[in-house]
C-alpha cells in the first residue's frame, strides 16, 4: 500500500499506474481532526504513538484481501459458550489432581504444572490460527485448586482430631498415629469403619 496527498493527486503527479485495480481509500490525517486512534500494538509497546483512521481501514482491507485471495485467514476464537467451557474443565482439571495428592506439595506441583499445560496449549493453537484465553483458564484452574486443597486438609484435619481423640483414651499415642497413617483402613466417610478380625486382648490389674 502507498499514501499520496490530495494535493499530488490534483498536481497529476500520481501515476496512474498506481490506482489501477487498486482499493482506494480516502482519508485525512491531520492533528486537528478527531481521526486518530491508538492500537493494541502502540500501547504494548509504550510508544503512544497513534495511527490515522484511514490506515486502519487500509489494514482492514489489506487483510480481507488477503484471506480471500491468499488464503491468509486471520485469528480466531472461540464463542463464547466455547470459552466458558474452556475455562470451567480447567477448573474442574485442577479439583481432580489435586485431591489425588491432598498436600500442599501436591497443591504447588499441579498448580505449576498445570499453568506450564495451559501455556502449552494456549500458544499451540494460538501458532495453529486459534486464540485461547490463557488468564482466565489460569485464574480458575489456581483458584479450583487452592479451594480443594484447602477443603482437603480442612477435612483432614478434622478427621485427623476425630480420630486422635477416640483412640488416644485407649492405646498409646503412637498407636494412634500409626493408625492415623492406615485411616483409609479405619475409617469410612469420616467415622470408624466396622472390621472383623482375629485379635488378642490382655486384661490386666
Amino acid at each position: 500500500p502507498h499514501g499520496y496527498s490530495l494535493t499530488a493527486l490534483l498536481a497529476g503527479q500520481v501515476p496512474l499506474d498506481a490506482l489501477k485495480e487498486k482499493v482506494v481509500l480516502v482519508g485525512v490525517n491531520a492533528p486537528s481532526v478527531p481521526d486518530l486512534f491508538h492500537t493494541p500494538f502502540t500501547a504494548a509497546n509504550g510508544s503512544g504513538e497513534i495511527m490515522p483512521g484511514v490506515e486502519l481501514h487500509g489494514l482492514i482491507v489489506s487483510q480481507l484481501l488477503r484471506a480471500g485471495l491468499q488464503g491468509q485467514w486471520p485469528m480466531s476464537s472461540l464463542s463464547e459458550l466455547q470459552e466458558a467451557v474452556w475455562i470451567v474443565l480447567w477448573g474442574v482439571f485442577a479439583g481432580v489432581s489435586v485431591r489425588l495428592g491432598r498436600s500442599p506439595w501436591t497443591f504447588t506441583l499441579v498448580g505449576l504444572i498445570g499453568l506450564a499445560a495451559l501455556a502449552g496449549a494456549t500458544i499451540g493453537m494460538f501458532w495453529q490460527g486459534l486464540w485461547l484465553p490463557f488468564v482466565p483458564a489460569a485464574v480458575n484452574w489456581l483458584a479450583c485448586a487452592a479451594v480443594v486443597t484447602a477443603s482437603v486438609l480442612s477435612t483432614e484435619r478434622q478427621q485427623r482430631a476425630m480420630l486422635m481423640n477416640l483412640f488416644s483414651r485407649h492405646v498409646s499415642e503412637e498407636i494412634a498415629e500409626a493408625i492415623w497413617k492406615q485411616r483409609e483402613q479405619f475409617l469410612d466417610g469420616g467415622r470408624p469403619r466396622s472390621q472383623k478380625m482375629m485379635v488378642s486382648v490382655l486384661f490386666s490389674d
